[in-house]
C-alpha cells in the first residue's frame, strides 16, 4: 500500500515539476 502512493506521488510530482519547467522555458523565450 505505501509504495502505491509513492508511485503517485512520484507521478504528481514529476508532471507538476514538468509543467513548471515549461512555464519557466516559455517566460525565457520571451
Amino acid at each position: 500500500m505505501k509504495k502505491m502512493i509513492l508511485f503517485v506521488a512520484g507521478i504528481f510530482v514529476g508532471s507538476a515539476v514538468g509543467v513548471i519547467a515549461m512555464c519557466i522555458l516559455q517566460v525565457d523565450r520571451k
